[in-house]
């Protein structure tokens, strides 16, 4: 219990996104096809016995309060489990908030999977999962990471093997996009072909960016960019670069509002990245996916003293 644990906390992209239809309880019916990525946040955990949780954070604009997910993540785990012990919580943020690309929910499952490892909870994934949909939707996907097929309002996972790495393109405007504005207006239902997610599935399966990238689809696309005309503008120029970086295809993350395009290897990414950076103007990195981490991966110890 002495341990500080320094945990990272990946983003994800949507190769797919699908609003199935609209739920008695406000929420989407969604199926999404989402990957772990290695641009990532990091959830420093340093013990206290007094029973006090703490959060700060290094950007301004990030609550350090109870509105945070972190906070409530480490309330819940102490509450439900009778925890006398406390923690103090730095979370060093780089995925940028607002940006599709989960990094608040991501920060609140790295913060349950610490927690369970430095207060000896000894809880399996399942558990930490069924905690997680507590809180929110994508969290229970980055309990194990790796790539997953998310229905429900995405707290159900099923992980979906994957043959190859996958390079990445993010591209991040400066600018947020509300989500909630983004679901309150898009279509009750909207759907691909099975084909398409088909292809992507496969692709993902058998290593084939190719294969995936000729599928790509996000029902939320539409909406965000008839609300936010840039980033029609934006994905409109990364289509039309297509062949100069070897793209396999761009989509918008989530509800935006990041972008990515998918690419061949790492070395067309980063090319990519360099012409992206120059014709937008904006953040461009590249980004590669990540394999399921389990429960005790991208955990590292500290000694206390440093707290």
């Amino acid at each position: 219990m002495s341990d500080v644990l320094k945990v990272y906390a990946p983003a994800k992209v949507n190769l797919s996104l699908e609003v199935l239809g609209k739920r008695s309880d406000g929420y989407h019916e969604l199926r999404t096809i989402m990957q772990a990525v290695d641009l990532r946040d990091t959830v420093r955990l340093c013990p206290r016995s007094d029973g006090r949780i703490t959060l700060s954070c290094n950007r301004d604009d990030v609550p350090e309060d109870e509105d945070n997910l972190v906070m409530q993540a480490a309330k819940l785990l102490q509450d439900n489990y009778g925890v006398s012990a406390g923690v103090d919580i730095e979370l060093r943020k780089t995925i940028p908030p607002g940006a599709g690309l989960a990094g608040g929910s991501s920060d609140c499952a790295a913060t349950l999977r610490g927690l369970n490892v430095l207060w000896e909870l000894g809880l399996e994934a399942p558990e930490l999962e069924g905690l997680a949909g507590r809180l929110g939707s994508d969290i229970p996907f980055f309990i194990r990471g790796g790539t997953s097929v998310c229905t429900g309002r995405g707290e159900k996972v099923e992980p979906l093997p994957t043959g190859a790495t996958f390079h990445y393109v993010l591209v991040v405007p400066d600018f947020p996009v509300s989500t909630a504005s983004i679901y309150a207006s898009c279509p009750d239902s909207l759907t691909m072909t099975e084909r398409g997610y088909k292809n992507i599935s496969r692709g993902v399966r058998e290593g084939r960016p190719e294969m995936a990238g000729s599928s790509l689809f996000n029902a939320l696309q539409e909406t965000a960019c008839r609300q936010n005309p840039r980033l029609a503008e934006m994905l409109t120029h990364i289509d039309n670069l297509a062949r100069r970086t070897r793209s396999y295809g761009s989509l918008l993350c989530g509800s935006g509002s990041s972008m990515f395009s998918l690419h061949a290897d790492e070395n067309d990414a980063e090319r990519a990245a360099r012409l992206l950076t120059e014709a937008l103007g904006v953040r461009c990195e590249t980004a590669a996916s990540l394999p399921d981490w389990g429960l005790r991966r991208l955990l590292e110890r500290e000694d206390s003293s440093r707290c």
